[in-house]
């Protein structure tokens, strides 16, 4: 018996993990301050930093990722 080779089509979540951004959450200026200071990279995430990873996710060239985390937090992950 000869076995057919079948295509199993499955969705598999690839997804994008934020790290820490200046939001409405570090209102006051001593949080802030300890975020800059202490940010791995020496800065703290901007909104536009997502969008290269998004557009990947987004992209044909992320059609063989499946079941990946995608971390952008500029360090925070490795402290």
């Amino acid at each position: 018996m000869h076995s057919k080779k079948q295509k199993v089509k499955a969705f598999l979540t690839t997804r994008l993990r934020m790290g820490e951004w200046i939001t409405e959450m570090f209102e006051d200026e001593r949080s802030t301050r300890f975020m800059q200071k202490n940010a791995p990279m020496g800065t703290t995430g901007e909104p536009d930093e997502l969008l290269g990873p998004l557009l990947l996710l987004a992209s044909d060239a992320a059609s063989f990722m499946t079941g990946q985390t995608i971390v952008v937090d500029g360090g925070w992950s490795i402290v």
